[in-house]
């Protein structure tokens, strides 16, 4: 059967932003608009937003080209795909009897695509059908240690799927952005409490910090009416392999509490989604609230039980019985960030080969400082934070201009 598609901009949408900002929209083009960023804000040119330095941020570009109808093979293009590829999921999609959303078949053919993972990666990208074009981004010089934190796949679905996403709300943000609202200038805020560059490094006492990067298009179901929030919503289904789980076994959350871990993620994010802005969540709490004592909570170093772990999960091999009890009753994990989990790391013949260089530093070794991850697992450990934390939104342009969104529901709705 062939399934409903959309269009990623409404008759109404393009309208209400041509009526606001004139000539914002295009017409329809080869099967694509334009959509110029003045039709979808940022906190830099409304009301809701506040920044550390008194210069707005530069745009990167002045318009997006988009394909017409969300459902297509033209958008799977958009999100990263050769066209052959995109063709064949589009076709798949359009014919399944169950009715699974397009985000769900985009997943499953990532999850399901088989190349070598320890492979050149752009040898298995091509392998998989991944455009040239987007092959260059995945591979901008400059980021390879933070892309050696997690493996091809993981990467993949983050901005194949952010990109997917993106195209599915542009409509919505575009409604958003051309109703009238608060309008006015910016407020500078000129520094943080405690801080000379802004809250983003201002911490509350007697609570910790986690930071996690993501795009404005992930944040649809995080930030809720009446100043609320459900951070089970910060993340894609189906899960995800990572350091201390097998893929299909959950959902998996991935935060740390180390600035410089962050601005790596933050630095790359940008060369590889489709998205004006790139965005940090910062979750402040007790530490006994967000990671409590006992046998839901795992605790690492860098010894051998982490070794453990680490090399099972990579391989996506069965625990032994030392790990695997402890393992199926943990809801949080905290332990060091692995790195060349590529390259190396998952030809090791045990456990054991792991070693110093396997794991992220800043600095040099011994003594430089350890790359740790916080990784929840399901949506309910996730669910049962929301009331016992503060989330906090920003939008990234480097470490010391980042920009605090004081009304992130409405920003995200495209609400000036």
């Amino acid at each position: 059967m062939v399934q409903p598609t959309s269009q990623t901009i409404s008759d109404e949408a393009y309208d209400l932003a041509n009526a606001r900002f004139p000539g914002s929209v295009s017409k329809v083009s080869d099967g694509k608009r334009k959509v110029s960023v003045s039709a979808i804000p940022s906190p830099t040119d409304s009301g809701y937003g506040s920044g550390s330095s008194s210069s707005a941020p530069p745009q990167s570009y002045s318009h997006l080209s988009v394909p017409v109808t969300l459902e297509s093979a033209a958008s799977l293009e958009w999100c990263g795909f050769d066209d052959y590829t995109a063709a064949m999921i589009f076709n798949d999609w359009s014919t399944d009897p169950d009715l699974l959303t397009m985000e769900h078949h985009i997943v499953e053919y990532l999850h399901e695509a088989k190349y070598k993972e320890d492979g050149d990666w752009r040898v298995a990208m091509t392998k998989i059908g991944i455009s040239r074009q987007f092959q260059d981004r995945i591979m901008t010089p400059g980021h390879d240690f933070v892309r050696s934190f997690h493996p091809l796949r993981y990467w993949l679905e983050e901005f194949i799927v952010s990109n997917f996403l993106s195209l599915q709300t542009l409509d919505k943000r575009i409604k958003g952005a051309s109703q009238p609202g608060q309008t006015g200038p910016v407020q500078m805020r000129g520094g943080g409490p405690k801080d000379p560059r802004s809250d983003f490094y201002y911490r509350e006492s007697a609570t910790i910090t986690l930071y996690r990067v993501t795009t404005t298009a992930r944040l649809q179901d995080v930030f809720l009416p009446n100043d609320t929030h459900d951070l089970s919503n910060a993340y894609s289904q189906p899960g995800r392999a990572h350091d201390f789980g097998h893929i299909r076994k959950g959902a998996f959350y991935y935060f740390t509490r180390q600035e410089w871990v962050i601005q790596l993620y933050a630095a790359y994010f940008p060369k590889c989604v489709n998205e004006r802005d790139v965005c940090v969540l910062k979750v402040m709490g007790k530490e006994a609230d967000i990671a409590p004592l006992g046998t839901r909570t795992w605790r690492m170093a860098e010894d051998d039980e982490w070794r453990e772990l680490v090399w099972h999960s990579r391989k996506q091999a069965a625990f032994p019985e030392s790990i695997r009890d402890k393992h199926r009753l943990t809801r949080t994990f905290i332990g060091p960030i692995c790195v060349e989990c590529n390259d190396n790391f998952v030809t090791k013949k045990s456990y054991k080969d792991i070693t110093k260089a396997n794991v992220a530093r800043k600095g040099k070794l011994p003594k430089g400082d350890l790359g740790m991850q916080w990784v929840f697992q399901d949506k309910d450990t996730m669910s049962d934070l929301n009331s016992k934390v503060k989330v906090d939104l920003f939008k990234w342009n480097g470490p010391e201009n980042d920009w605090y969104i004081s009304k992130p529901r409405l920003w995200v709705d495209g609400q000036r």
